[in-house]
């Protein structure tokens, strides 16, 4: 077995970066992505239901009421219910005042099974609960990548940041509203894809096409941190396929 220490450092993969078969040809083995140093799923998953729990609350205390959707929410209703109807079905997605619609249908039907439970206030509590789950998925991310202690502090900016915006984003539905949510899980899924953990970018990714679909805004705002996570990653790669090829030519000793 052939192993150097530079070649070491350019891998936190306890398997070796190479091995010699019975010819005493040097075999490359693949280095997959390391393991999360952070909290396991029991703990991941506990925080999680901790920061989302207090949403939960709030959409049941909002399911009896009497709420009438007005303006952009009577819209989204009825953009919901077109849904469900099977009948012109929404192919883009919520209508800017400035006479075009934001790229994608998703958030429509996404809240369509909420609709279908509890009618308009169905789409009000599934509101609710999307702008908690993309809370919690953000703080959960960062314990799983990088350790209760991390996810802390990321919990105690985050929460208190989010809560600070009003009730009004937390509680009317309203498709930046829910971008602003999920948009920090979708940072840390970039960090993490840009500090070794490569399978993160295919998440990253389909949460781009979400937030880009809620507003096109996000075409900047996501395709950036993506961009620069991703040449991270091929850098990483790269020099991590060099260390594979040095090691490669060289030869086993007696």
């Amino acid at each position: 077995m052939i192993r150097s220490r530079s070649d070491r450092d350019e891998s936190d993969d306890p398997r070796p970066l190479s091995d010699v078969d019975a010819d005493g040809a040097v075999q490359l083995v693949a280095s997959p992505d390391p393991a999360p140093t952070g909290g396991g799923p029991g703990v991941v998953a506990a925080i999680w239901v901790g920061v989302f729990a207090p949403y939960v609350v709030l959409a049941a205390a909002l399911l009896g009421s009497d709420w009438l959707p007005v303006q952009d929410q009577a819209v989204l209703d009825m953009r919901v219910r077109d849904v469900l109807a099977g009948s012109d079905v929404p192919l883009v997605g919520a209508f800017s005042r400035f006479g075009w619609s934001h790229p994608g249908p998703v958030w429509f039907y996404v809240l369509a099974p909420f609709r279908t439970i509890g009618g308009p206030n169905g789409v009000l509590v599934g509101s609710i609960l999307l702008f908690g789950a993309g809370v919690a998925t953000a703080v959960g991310l960062v314990v799983r990548r990088y350790g209760p202690i991390v996810g802390a502090v990321a919990g105690i900016a985050l929460v208190p940041a989010i809560a600070a915006s009003g009730s009004f984003t937390l509680i009317v539905p309203w498709n930046p509203h829910l971008a602003v949510a999920w948009y920090p899980a979708f940072l840390v899924l970039c960090i993490s894809a840009a500090d070794r953990r490569a399978r993160d970018l295919a998440p990253a990714a389909f949460l781009a096409a979400a937030l880009v679909q809620l507003h096109v805004g996000y075409v900047v705002l996501a395709a950036l941190p993506l961009l620069a996570a991703s040449i991270a990653t091929l850098i990483r790669e790269r020099r991590r396929l060099g260390a594979l090829a040095r090691s490669a030519v060289m030869r086993p000793t007696s």
